[in-house]
């Protein structure tokens, strides 16, 4: 481009500045002010956005716009974007000039490149193409949200401060914060109900999740005192009762489980004189009950409950080891009883406890690897496949 040309283009250069002034304030008349300078400028907002962020009608702003600036009105354009503002000036002017983007230096990080890349380019928005698109810096004194914030926070001062012109100041009939305020209130109302609905909702998420934590509690508690890993021999086995009743349903099916195990006695399936001389086990008791105990305390206690705090508070307290842990004779009890340990470590609880107390105790079965008795069903019950006559 000639030196004449260069100079021409700046001389007839056109400066734009977009934005939603809602509300507006005196950081936006400083940047309209930088925009001014040029001999051609526009100041485009959008004519139809409203909301939360934007409480002022199209009408209403622009008064306040022209009350903060009042030689604004004749360069006030409604406009969609910046590129919509571009194609309005280049439908006007022309594109023999430089178009200059006036705007903080966060914004034209975006903005400027964006018109840059459409410059000569048809888009949704139209079609311009200048000699070039540059910026022209503007600083950010105030925004638009600091007012919003004052009015929802009831603060003219902070309201006037951030407008830059006194809170009363009168534009369409009303004080510049009331006017704000009766626009704002509507979203404001609507965001504390919002707010009242989403506490409300976790307040029974809560409540639902603190009933549904006693629920559990509750049912572990139960199991926690209904269960345990010894049962005295030839005595009644019963299921806690006290199982929390889901429905109709579940709660028969427990009765009814409870109702078998009461007829059932241990020495049905098991019998002392299974370690005396002569006795012995059927092929699955052995299979199924490896490590089996059998024993009797010889001080005459009979202490079950103290038994199994026993095994589970101490058992760990010495490794693998089966050194005695110093507790009272009387946690022991009477006559014959049965341990039947499922795994390793319930094993080695088990020895750990008999050699706590001196006891009259011998085991069933060693435990050892297991082994599947011989008159296991190793044949499939499904028939084996007969091809068709493709052979598949």
């Amino acid at each position: 481009m000639k030196l004449r040309q260069l100079f021409e283009s700046k001389k007839q250069g056109a400066a734009i500045i977009f934005g939603r002034f809602n509300p507006p304030h005196f950081g936006h008349s400083n940047a309209w002010t930088v925009a001014s300078h040029f001999p051609i400028w526009y100041v485009g907002t959008n004519q139809s956005t409203q909301g939360p962020k934007d409480p002022l009608p199209f009408e209403v702003k622009v008064e306040a716009m022209k009350t903060i600036m009042p030689g604004i009105e004749s360069h006030l354009v409604a406009e969609q974007s910046w590129w919509s503002l571009a194609t309005m000036v280049y439908k006007k002017h022309g594109g023999n000039m430089i178009l200059h983007v006036v705007t903080d230096p966060t914004d034209q990080e975006i903005f400027v490149p964006g018109l840059k890349k459409f410059n000569g380019v048809e888009g949704p928005h139209g079609y311009y193409k200048f000699i070039d698109v540059l910026w022209a810096p503007a600083t950010r004194d105030s925004t638009a949200t600091a007012l919003r914030a004052a009015v929802e926070h009831d603060n003219p001062q902070a309201f006037s401060k951030a407008a830059g012109i006194p809170a009363d100041t009168m534009i369409a009939g009303k004080p510049f914060f009331e006017l704000v305020k009766q626009y704002m209130s509507p979203y404001l109302h609507a965001s504390a109900e919002k707010e009242r609905v989403k506490a409300e909702k976790e307040r029974l998420k809560a409540e639902k999740n603190a009933a549904k934590a006693a629920k559990q509690h509750k049912v572990a508690a139960e199991d926690a005192a209904g269960v345990g890993i010894i049962t005295k021999q030839n005595s009644t086995v019963d299921v806690n009762s006290s199982t929390p009743k889901k429905n109709l349903k579940d709660f028969n099916l427990i009765k009814e489980a409870n109702k078998v195990l009461r007829e059932m006695r241990a020495k049905e399936f098991l019998s002392e004189l299974s370690i005396k001389p002569g006795g012995s086990m059927h092929p699955h008791h052995i299979a199924g009950g490896q490590g089996t105990t059998l024993f009797r305390d010889v001080g005459g206690y009979d202490r079950i409950y103290h038994l199994n705090r026993m095994m589970m508070a101490t058992a760990m307290a010495d490794g693998r080891s089966k050194k005695p842990v110093d507790m009272p004779d009387s946690s022991w009890y009477e006559k014959y009883n049965v341990a039947f340990p499922y795994t390793d470590i319930e094993h080695m609880m088990v020895n750990q406890a008999l050699a706590t107390i001196p006891s009259d105790s011998g085991e069933l079965e060693k435990r050892s690897k297991s082994i599947e008795p011989k008159d296991t069903n190793k044949t499939s019950p499904v028939n084996k496949r007969k091809p068709n006559q493709y052979g598949v």
